[in-house]
């Protein structure tokens, strides 16, 4: 929206606005509107291990978040207006031994795996992982704009039980 007071003054920015079918339609509503329909779109965070219940101290476990480094693009209508939503996440590790790490790896099993820990100590870990998603949208004629919000952030939390083991020489 420009003004222009007087003749002799120049035209002055005031302010945006979006005009969808239904009428006009605030910068901010279509934030908002983003920032819920985004965390409904986002890939379910369900954690898992390799080995899978056989966890044994002093060797390599491999965690897996399940999820995929990258979302979208995915093509919504968001008051009436169309975007195209992507998004990028990163996740943070904490083992419950006091050892955390941020990766941009979404982590995968053996051989390949690049997100794994070693127990020093046998017991009961409760491991916390948590995504983070950067996801922007845009619409056919703009540039992309962050989609801000908390709900953007998954956690879960979730137990293994790390076992000692020793090796048995017989004949």
């Amino acid at each position: 929206v420009w003004r222009k007071l007087g003749d002799d003054e120049p035209w002055l920015a005031v302010g945006v606005f979006c005009l969808a079918p239904s009428g006009p339609v605030t910068p901010s509503t279509i934030n908002f509107k983003i920032t819920e329909e985004t965390s409904e779109y986002l890939p379910k965070l369900t954690p898992s291990t390799q080995p899978l219940n056989h966890e044994i101290v002093t060797t390599d476990i491999f965690f897996i978040s399940n999820q995929n480094r990258n979302f979208g693009p995915k093509y919504l209508v968001i008051t009436g207006i169309p975007i195209t939503l992507n998004a990028s996440a990163i996740w943070t590790w904490d083992f419950g031994d006091g050892t955390v790490i941020q990766t941009a790896n979404s982590g995968s099993g053996y051989p390949y795996g690049e997100i794994k820990h070693t127990y020093k100590a046998k017991g009961l870990k409760t491991i916390t992982v948590t995504t983070t998603w950067q996801a922007k949208w845009s619409t056919k004629n703009n540039q992309d704009l962050p989609v801000l919000g908390k709900n953007l952030v998954q956690k879960t939390t979730f137990n293994l039980l790390a076992h000692e083991a020793r090796g048995v020489l017989t004949r």
